[in-house]
């Protein structure tokens, strides 16, 4: 994403007062060549002394090749400035990733004495990556408040737009009229483990003493991350899936369910595609969160234009689709905590809240039948809770559990899909309430229901204009 190669293109202009505009395609790093259907259409042009403005239409899926349909995915929008109206190599250039068809965040609009400002600075330590947790004391408020939306400060990197709540949620803030104590966790990545590294950053929080008709929670769903979580060296398209049962939602969720307003798509680098499934009585619902163009520095919350209902007995699934093929060397990915490893999650913004249920989640229950399948037959524990040392057999002994997928195992294409199905398809253990009485996790057997899928319209395939299209 991001570069020439593939890119769906629009070049345009004013010269002599008249305005010039084409649709073009390109190949790779060379000049575009024009669309044989010219599907984009300018509507106006303007241009003065510091801007050229151009204004321009075009239906989401032309069905035309040489176009990249405008959907639901991240997209990265390229632009490039010529020094005349020449098309020859460009001036300047640059890239953003958007999401075109979300909806827009609102505004602020309240008094500063509503903001709580959180400030973090801190001396990074020399490992590549770390998750730095501070503790941070609510101001004095002595009435109940609603917090309606944040906004990330100081060069926030991955994402970083502000959230704005609608205008009838609001999470609680100094519920018994007491200033109350907030954990923020924020991850830094440092890969040259520079030392000496000082950083500041924050969050600005906006409140307001006038309650909103809902309050809102979080859930966590998706793989729970653990040893299961592999993606084996020099492989695409390979699926992780985690699961929250319909047994769950039958047993947490409130009798008119849930209503979803927002939520965030998480993976790391190897992260390329994800998808919410929603299955309902044996059928799979139409898809309303996913991305088939994932970018890891561009994490936005993905605010819905219909809020979806979650129902109890309903049974939801977090699929992503990663890629180790870009690992030089090759290496197989683990999960984990740094960005070179993995995760697979989705935070589910809704309400109402449920002040008891914030996870739901699941991951590889059959560790031994996972070892058994990669020729591994023993593993202990080290420090590192997503890694482990192999002990046996004797040509393995010794080494991680991660040099040993990365160096030692002879992947071929066979092994690679039977490892993915095995930890796909096999059983889970979920994670479906916090904690017990006695702080232990409570953990029941998942896997996918039976299900009629979903299979999106192909509006190509249906239009009989755009079929006879040549």
């Amino acid at each position: 994403m991001g570069g020439m190669k593939d890119a769906d293109i629009i070049i345009g202009g004013i010269k002599d007062g008249k305005p010039y505009f084409a649709d073009y395609h390109a190949k790779g790093k060379q000049k575009p060549d024009v669309d044989a259907s010219q599907d984009w259409t300018l509507l106006s042009a303007s241009e003065n002394s510091t801007h050229t403005t151009l204004k321009v239409t075009r239906v989401f899926n032309t069905c035309d090749d040489e176009d990249v349909p405008i959907s639901n995915d991240t997209t990265k929008i390229i632009w490039a400035i010529g020094a005349s109206d020449d098309i020859v190599q460009h001036w300047k250039r640059g890239a953003a990733s958007v999401n075109i068809l979300d909806s827009a965040a609102g505004t602020w609009n309240g008094p500063e004495s509503d903001i709580w400002h959180i400030h973090v600075k801190t001396k990074l330590p020399a490992n590549d990556t770390i998750y730095w947790c501070t503790a941070h004391k609510s101001p004095d408020y002595d009435v109940k408040r609603h917090v309606v939306g944040f906004r990330y400060m100081y060069g926030w990197a991955v994402g970083g737009d502000p959230l704005i709540l609608p205008e009838n949620i609001g999470i609680p803030l100094n519920e018994l009229g007491l200033p109350e104590y907030v954990l923020l966790e924020v991850h830094y990545d440092n890969p040259n483990k520079l030392v000496d590294l000082y950083y500041s950053t924050g969050v600005e929080v906006y409140t307001t003493t006038s309650l909103r008709k809902h309050e809102a929670g979080i859930i966590r769903m998706g793989y729970e991350t653990d040893i299961g979580l592999m993606i084996p060296p020099n492989t695409s398209n390979y699926i992780i899936a985690g699961h929250c049962s319909g047994t769950c939602t039958e047993n947490r969720l409130p009798e008119e369910g849930i209503s979803v307003f927002t939520l965030i798509l998480h993976s790391h680098l190897a992260g390329r595609k994800m998808k919410l499934r929603q299955f309902r009585n044996g059928v799979e619902l139409p898809w309303w969160a996913y991305d088939n163009n994932y970018d890891f520095n561009f994490q936005q919350n993905r605010i819905l234009p219909e809020h979806k209902q979650i129902f109890k007995g309903d049974h939801l699934t977090f699929e992503c689709t990663d890629d180790s093929s870009d690992r030089s060397p090759p290496e197989a990915i683990l999960g984990g905590l740094s960005t070179r490893r993995e995760m697979c999650l989705a935070f589910v913004m809704y309400y109402p809240r449920i002040s008891t249920f914030d996870n739901c989640g699941s991951h590889f229950g059959e560790k031994k039948a996972l070892l058994t399948k990669l020729g591994i037959e023993k593993t202990q524990p080290i420090n590192d809770f997503w890694d482990e040392l192999v002990t046996a057999p004797p040509k393995y002994a010794n080494k991680l559990y991660s040099d040993v997928l990365s160096k030692e195992i002879p992947w071929n294409d066979i092994l690679k899909v039977e490892v993915q199905n095995l930890t796909r398809f096999g059983e889970h253990l979920e994670n479906c309430e916090p904690h017990t009485q006695n702080y232990v996790i409570k953990q029941v057997k998942v896997s996918y229901p039976e299900f009629k899928p979903y299979i999106p319209k192909n509006e190509c395939d249906e239009d009989p204009i755009i079929k006879g299209k040549d």
